[in-house]
């Protein structure tokens, strides 16, 4: 189970000997896709306490942007009507929460709610939206049990989980469409470059590769291994995102050009 945010803080009573921590909640899915109108603007979650105790959760939606440095900047919004925002899991319980996206259309023309539009012409976004679901644990009162012994101390630990998922608003026939800038040149064979999402869908760097083009050479060179970190890097829909590339050795005095390729195209490079 793919672990996106927990431990959102740590309350320590220190009273008696002995450790009392709560256990995470578990959510699926992690990735939400939605559609700006028709069936697909209300979608199911669902949470479980596989433990042997109760847990009450809060959940909130944020408006979410990544600037060319890669921060993330999050917004909490009202683009959703989430049922139930607040429960409490009880032992062992699985329980569904559905979300409905009801934000406004890039038209400007007013909003939806589900299936039913307030508006006489219907028109769909034109760029993919993004947002974050927070679903976290709400604090409760952890004092324990009275002592037997008052000699004794104990550390009771209260440990406070948070899942984030992505939810991403999708335009029909949306693309990503990846451009690349050379910035400067680097020491050790390195190149920063500014790469572009001017497509209308979110795309992951992992699934493409760096081709270089050099001047007077027809055959193209892939960069295979653009490492950990950047293979992460997500690239939402019309936003860049400033990197750091490892070059071929040979090419640091060399007149560069860039491009962002499918793996499933460069590959055969």
């Amino acid at each position: 189970m793919k672990f996106i945010g927990f431990l959102l803080s740590l309350q320590f009573l220190f009273l008696c000997v002995g450790l009392n921590v709560s256990h995470a909640f578990k959510l699926s899915p992690i990735e939400i896709f939605f559609t700006p109108d028709g069936n697909g603007t209300t979608q199911t979650i669902w949470v479980e306490n596989d433990t042997k105790k109760a847990s009450p959760l809060e959940i909130k939606a944020y408006t979410r942007t990544i600037d060319e440095f890669g921060k993330e900047t999050r917004v909490e919004t009202q683009d959703f009507a989430i049922f139930p925002e607040q429960l409490t899991l009880s032992p062992g319980q699985r329980r569904s929460i559905r979300l409905t996206w009801k934000g406004a259309l890039d038209s400007g023309q007013g909003k939806h709610t589900g299936k039913i539009f307030k508006r006489k012409k219907q028109k769909t976004m034109q760029f993919e939206k993004s947002y974050r679901l927070h679903v976290k644990q709400i604090p409760v009162d952890v004092t324990p049990e009275p002592l037997k012994n008052p000699n004794e101390r104990k550390v009771s630990l209260n440990f406070l989980y948070e899942y984030i998922a992505s939810i991403y608003v999708t335009p029909s026939k949306a693309q990503a469409n990846l451009d690349v800038e050379v910035l400067k040149k680097l020491p050790n064979s390195k190149v920063e470059v500014m790469v572009y999402n001017r497509g209308n869908k979110h795309s992951l760097l992992q699934h493409y590769k760096p081709i270089v083009h050099l001047p007077n050479s027809k055959e193209p060179i892939a960069i295979h291994d653009i490492g950990k970190e950047l293979k992460k890097v997500n690239l939402l829909a019309n936003s860049k995102r400033k990197i750091t590339l490892n070059l071929p050795a040979g090419m640091e005095k060399t007149q560069l050009h860039i491009k962002m390729v499918e793996k499933n195209r460069a590959d055969s490079l």
